[in-house]
């Protein structure tokens, strides 16, 4: 299905290296910076995400199912995933 080259991508030149804004689609965006992959409202019906890199940190906006698709964020969850999310949110997140 998709790969990271098949997205729009924007490099932000910062004072401590590149900051690379990856836009999905709607409201998921994935940044890179640093070696770390931030995920934000990663929805499924937009990208395969399992061809995608895991999560350093993962960023859920809101509740509604395509900000916070349980598929896709138990794709991009790793052992070192931080999840930051609403209280409403962050109860349906399971541990990976």
């Amino acid at each position: 299905m998709s790969n990271i080259n098949d997205f729009e991508t924007d490099i932000i030149k910062t004072s401590q290296g590149d900051l690379e804004i990856t836009f999905i689609g709607h409201g998921s965006l994935m940044f890179t910076f640093s070696d770390s992959i931030i995920h934000i409202d990663p929805y499924g019906q937009l990208a395969d995400y399992s061809r995608l890199p895991k999560a350093d940190l993962l960023l859920i906006t809101h509740e509604h199912s395509d900000h916070l698709d349980m598929n896709t964020i138990d794709t991009l969850l790793s052992e070192q995933t931080i999840v930051m999310a609403p209280e409403i949110c962050a109860g349906r997140i399971k541990d990976p």
